[in-house]
């Protein structure tokens, strides 16, 4: 019996190891593909002006792929517009997109021809219900209208009594002292009137002036404020000067700019395209100006590629520029993961970034 449970332990022990290493091996395939498979870069450009044969062709295409097209993406731009394009494992994604859209769309469909069916029986149940319905109605309003029209004749008769009985009734004129004392108590207002006025024109006067008191000395206070904001400003900008001052002229931070030209240097050089194809042609309008551009391309160090050609006009009379280029090349993150390493562990890196990590200008 030992022996037996000493068994299935072992077993499961082995079954356990195995599960774990085959999950160590899928996480080592991970991330070794991510660092040494290269993703691959292909950029196509061409522009050709209008002339009298043909219309103007102005097109770019970039395309990036990784691990045998596992994954791709392409971009296109042209005069018609723009598109994007993603596959993973050779499926597009916008079809993908699409054939869902159009299978949830028969779906609806048909839903809604069945509940459309359904609504059609519903409605004439409900119509004839409602025809029954408005049946009934119509006799109980037949008994109810007749009742009402007496009682209405009923009110009339009352109220037109009412009306003639107030016409009936006559005012009674006002006497003659009343009128005299109504004259006095509208001259005593009139009087009370024009002295409210004066005294308004003054109070309006005197509240002009002390808002323009405070409007003053509020401008007053806001460029004093302005004065000291400005003041605390330069003196910021006079501080950050002097730390940009100190931190250039340190030798320290001369030894880590130069350290990280040299990685930059070297992603460009795995990073940079690997083959190039330029064919160009192109023209300033004036033999001066087009001598002047040549000589700042010929500047450049890609310009002397065996598949670079760039040919100058002279002679033309206007400024056109014609021509197509294509570059390929390719891209490993363990380049950029190396050159990480190898700038973190240099001491001068570290300190420098322990130092403005701590102190601010």
């Amino acid at each position: 019996m030992l022996e037996f449970i000493g068994f299935l332990l072992l077993g499961l022990l082995k079954f356990l190891g195995i599960c774990l290493l085959v999950l160590l091996m899928l996480i080592l395939l991970i991330l070794f593909s991510v660092l040494f498979i290269p993703i691959r870069y292909q950029f196509h450009g061409e522009y050709h002006p209008a002339s009298d044969t043909q219309t103007r062709i102005f097109a770019i295409c970039a395309q990036v792929q990784w691990f045998f097209r596992l994954l791709s993406v392409v971009f296109s731009y042209d005069t018609t517009g723009s598109k994007i394009q993603v596959r993973i494992c050779g499926l597009d994604l916008e079809r993908l997109r699409k054939w869902k859209q159009n299978r949830g769309k028969k779906k609806a469909k048909k839903q809604a021809q069945s509940s459309e069916i359904e609504g059609q029986r519903k409605e004439e149940s409900e119509i004839c219900d409602a025809i029954d319905f408005s049946e009934t109605i119509q006799n109980e309003e037949n008994e109810t209208t007749i009742e009402e029209l007496q009682s209405e004749e009923d009110e009339t008769v009352i109220e037109e009594l009412q009306s003639e009985e107030n016409e009936t009734e006559v005012e009674t004129p006002q006497s003659e002292e009343d009128e005299t004392e109504i004259e006095t108590l509208q001259r005593e207002k009139d009087k009370t009137k024009k002295k409210e006025k004066q005294a308004s024109v003054i109070t309006k006067i005197s509240i002009k002036i002390k808002s323009m008191k405070e409007g003053f000395w509020q401008k007053w206070q806001s460029l004093k404020k302005q004065k000291e904001g400005l003041q605390e400003q330069w003196n910021s900008i006079q501080k950050k000067i002097k730390w940009l001052d100190a931190e250039l002229h340190d030798e320290m931070n001369h030894v880590v700019l130069a350290v990280i030209w040299k990685e930059a240097c070297n992603l460009l050089h795995h990073y940079g395209p690997r083959k190039m194809q330029v064919n160009v042609s192109f023209s300033m309008g004036d033999p001066s100006l087009t001598g002047k551009l040549l000589g700042g391309i010929a500047l450049l160090p890609a310009v002397y590629q065996k598949n670079c050609f760039i040919i100058p006009d002279f002679e033309a009379e206007k400024m056109f520029a014609d021509g197509e280029f294509r570059l390929k090349g390719h891209i490993r993150s363990c380049h950029l993961l190396f050159g990480f390493l190898r700038m973190i562990l240099k001491p001068e890196v570290r300190k420098t970034y322990h130092k403005f990590r701590t102190k601010n200008p």
